[in-house]
């Protein structure tokens, strides 16, 4: 439709491969929801009448309860997006002498930015609920194995005994840490508006760009109206954090996989997170953290993907642009569900104390702290007693090492293993939960509550025409 008076139409070939419109079905509530804010804008204005903005209006949330299936038919992969597909349906229905007054004051550039930060809002909300599920089970097996003697290795190698819920907090602070980035990338960048910038040096429409920012839960408004469109930085920002997280995860999923290996077997994997082989029926396969590390990779991948198409471009908008999306929207919905299965393994996982303590006994992992303490006691430089438990360990003789046990109770430092500092920083991590909660709590109303009020007020003034 934007192409013909100056281009003329072009071939099937050509608009099936430019086409975005498989992938803006993921955005065409929002797009819509766009839509509404803008002609709600234009009547407020006065540049549009009461009577040409509620047969837009009722047009829209007529057309919202169709649109998915519309973007899904073959017809509408004709059209180059969601945008143009819209406008025609409207104008189709309205004539253009009514539909045709949606472009003023506006461009896809700015419209589209709109959608794909209101879904986005949408999306990390729900990603952080489950961040914020995960922690408490973490914090929850955490406060249950408290006491719970286990070994971490370095270089795959068993190296110190700690606690499990030691462990296990290691990973819920690493867990807090992301959700305090993506909540900080949430309110500084994703819920800023780009609306009314136009395709990127504005428009002499008489918009206020505040009071739309304000109608759609947006906090402000991103200032630059050419950033405010030519970014994708609140879609990278977003991923590489995701990534980074998950990156973490999948270290602690090799660990899961490490720990549950029959010659280990300090970790119990629950079954349903397991799959056995169609010839050896003794296999427990932990299948659900191998595919958590694939889809981490997919995640890596497509992070990288993002940046490739994002480098090689200028300022300003690009069609290359709308190819960072898919990339987005897959890495975003894989964090969501993987957390989600991650979350109910780490609720369902036991622990062999019976064989940690064996191994903590048959191999010298509290080597450094009786290395320590030799030093403390004896008044002998830790690396004269280093060197004598060394001498020794390699003759095969295992003197001086205190018991697994002793060595959990004796470290007094902050944020080490022993019981009461593990139930100290539990109390903590609750304490930051129910903070981080009612946090997010404040964002989840304020969003719904905008948008609500939004909708209600263009329902009063169509019911007033």
């Amino acid at each position: 439709m934007y192409r013909e008076p100056l281009l003329g139409k072009t071939s099937d070939l050509v608009s099936t491969y430019i086409t975005s419109i498989s992938a803006d079905r993921e955005i065409a509530n929002e797009v819509i929801l766009t839509l509404i804010e803008h002609v709600f804008e234009l009547y407020r204005t006065g540049v549009i009448n009461k009577e040409t903005f509620c047969k837009i209006y009722r047009a829209l949330v007529e057309l919202s309860t169709d649109i998915t299936k519309i973007l899904s038919s073959p017809e509408a992969q004709k059209y180059e997006d969601v945008h143009e597909l819209i406008e025609k349906i409207l104008i189709d229905k309205l004539g253009q002498d009514v539909a045709g007054w949606i472009g003023l004051g506006r461009s896809r550039n700015d419209h589209v930015v709109t959608a794909h930060k209101l879904r986005l809002r949408a999306k990390l909300v729900e990603l952080l609920d489950e961040l914020l599920t995960f922690r408490k089970t973490l914090v929850e097996r955490a406060s249950e194995y408290s006491e719970t003697p286990f070994i971490v290795y370095t270089h795959a190698q068993p190296a110190q005994v700690t606690t499990f819920g030691h462990y296990l907090l290691s990973v819920d602070e690493c867990v807090s840490l992301h959700i305090e980035l993506l909540m900080k990338v949430l309110e500084d960048v994703v819920n800023k508006s780009p609306l009314g910038a136009g395709p990127g040096a504005g428009t002499i429409a008489p918009i206020d760009r505040e009071r739309e920012a304000k109608d759609l839960g947006f906090s402000n408004i991103v200032k630059s109206t050419i950033f405010a469109v030519d970014t994708r930085s609140y879609f990278t920002l977003t991923c590489s954090i995701i990534a980074n997280l998950l990156v973490e995860l999948t270290r602690f999923a090799n660990d899961l996989m490490l720990y549950s290996h029959p010659n280990i077997d300090y970790v119990r994997i629950p079954d349903e997170h397991c799959a056995t082989s169609s010839i050896m029926p003794h296999k427990r396969n932990p299948v659900t953290l191998e595919i958590f590390r694939a889809r981490t990779g997919q995640v890596v991948g497509n992070l990288v993907s993002m940046f490739t198409i994002l480098h090689s471009i200028g300022k300003g908008y690009y069609l290359d642009l709308q190819e960072v999306t898919p990339c987005a929207w897959q890495i975003i919905d894989i964090a969501i569900t993987s957390i989600r299965v991650l979350n109910d393994l780490v609720s369902k996982i036991l622990i062999n104390v019976d064989k940690v303590l064996e191994d903590a006994r048959k191999f010298p992992v509290t080597s450094a702290e009786s290395a320590e303490k030799l030093a403390l006691d004896k008044g002998v430089s830790f690396r004269e007693a280093y060197r004598y438990l060394a001498d020794h360990f390699k003759r095969g003789i295992f003197v001086h090492l205190l018991d697994p046990e002793e060595v959990i109770k004796l470290r007094k430092v902050r944020g080490s293993g022993a019981p009461e500092e593990v139930r100290r920083r539990i109390a903590e991590a609750k304490e930051e939960i129910d903070k981080q909660q009612e946090r997010l709590a404040n964002i989840k109303a304020t969003i719904v509550t905008s948008v609500e009020s939004l909708l209600k007020r263009c329902e009063e003034v169509c019911l007033e025409a």
